[in-house]
């Protein structure tokens, strides 16, 4: 007997943490945790946010500035009838540039253009030459494509963004509110099993108690009929009480998303807490209002009717005929070294020979004399003669 005795408390300390794994005891506030950590409706609505919002910063990312630079090198050397005006040219130039698109749906570009030019021209003054230009550009469309073009299409994305967000709040408290019910289902379904698990106990006992008075002659046959058709319509509330704890049982399980079907028919969920009383005083009135006012699927629907309403606007626009403002102004600055000696240089016009040569016809020259130039300089003086504004051009149209 002793031995047996051992072997069974063996047996319990080793199958102990099986019996704990079946068992799991969950408290609402876990039960709606695990919930809204595994619902596939939920993850579902958090990739649609997701997407909507990397759709606005898609939106937003045409507003960034760019910039780009580019250099460019060049060599020239070809034959030529005229001499005078050089066969070999050289070219270097850097150029910097930057610029955005507008909310309203334009374009503004800064550019910064520096060259340096060198060559054998006779009628160059500025040898070699540096030019330094700074412009400054904007277009904006007046009409179709016009001023608030490109900020419905941001708005529309923000708005879809914020339906997205209120989807993702709506199913979470539609989960929340099943995982609710299904919880306080599971614990008024014990509580009922528990119930009629006592009245089959007081029901068996009533027919003992009745087997045995009949039995000693103190109560009639029919009296025990009674009793036991009691004890088994008590039996019969126990099946009908153990069937609605597991069809409520199974409701929650739904819930929770378990990570297999195994675990999930294996496992027997207790719940830890036990409801409560509370007595709620509502205001009809304030009760509707403030049902209106938070109502997830009437702000969705706001925030699509304004979206229709930018669709319905944006193809009116698109009716419109065609009309673009530019505008641009720059700013030139150029330096160079200037040659201080005289020059003839033939013309490359053919004229008759005034001398007593056999040659009919001579090659025309003429003399260019030197001269200061208020030029003169390198690249950084090209720069500063820019930056005084001396040499300003500007022009602005519209365009049909």
């Amino acid at each position: 007997m002793m031995k047996r005795a051992v072997a069974f408390v063996a047996a319990v300390f080793i199958f102990q943490p099986l019996l704990q794994a079946s068992e799991l005891r969950i408290s609402q506030a876990q039960a709606l945790e695990m919930a809204l950590l595994n619902n596939p409706e939920l993850k579902s609505a958090r990739l649609d946010l997701e997407i909507a919002r990397l759709q606005i910063e898609q939106a937003k990312a045409q507003y960034d500035p760019y910039f780009s630079t580019g250099t460019n090198f060049s060599r020239s050397n070809r034959p030529t009838s005229t001499p005078a005006f050089g066969n070999e040219n050289k070219s270097d130039s850097v150029n910097l540039s930057t610029g955005m698109a507008t909310p309203s749906g334009g374009n503004v570009s800064l550019t910064w253009s520096n060259s340096r030019t060198e060559s054998n021209s006779s009628f160059i003054t500025l040898n070699p030459s540096f030019s330094s230009d700074l412009s400054f550009n904007i277009s904006q469309p007046l009409l179709k494509n016009g001023l608030d073009w490109a900020g419905n299409q941001l708005k529309q994305k923000t708005n879809d963004y914020r339906r997205a967000e209120l989807n993702l709040k709506s199913k979470a408290l539609e989960i929340a509110s099943r995982v609710d019910d299904a919880y306080w289902s599971l614990v008024r379904s014990r509580m009922n099993l528990e119930l009629a698990q006592k009245s089959l106990a007081r029901a068996e006992s009533q027919f003992q108690t009745t087997q045995a008075q009949v039995r000693a002659g103190l109560a009639a046959e029919v009296s025990l009929l009674q009793a036991q058709a009691n004890m088994e319509s008590a039996r019969v509330q126990v099946l009908k009480s153990m069937g609605e704890l597991a069809r409520a049982e199974n409701s929650l399980k739904e819930l929770l998303y378990f990570s297999s079907e195994e675990e999930l028919a294996a496992l027997t969920i207790i719940p830890s807490d036990t409801p409560l009383a509370r007595e709620y005083k509502v205001l009809p009135e304030l009760f509707l209002e403030n049902s209106l006012a938070k109502n997830f699927t009437l702000q969705s629907l706001e925030l699509n009717l304004e979206n229709q309403k930018i669709d319905s606007g944006q193809t009116k626009n698109q009716l419109l005929p065609q009309l673009d403002f530019n505008a641009g102004i720059s700013l030139s600055g150029m330096a160079g070294r200037a040659d201080q000696s005289s020059q003839l240089v033939p013309t490359g016009f053919v004229i008759p020979n005034p001398f007593d040569t056999p040659q009919p016809y001579m090659l025309e020259f003429t003399t260019i004399p030197a001269s200061e130039n208020e030029l003169e300089g390198d690249w950084n003086d090209a720069v500063d003669t820019m930056l005084r504004g001396d040499y300003l051009s500007w022009q602005a149209g519209l365009n049909f």
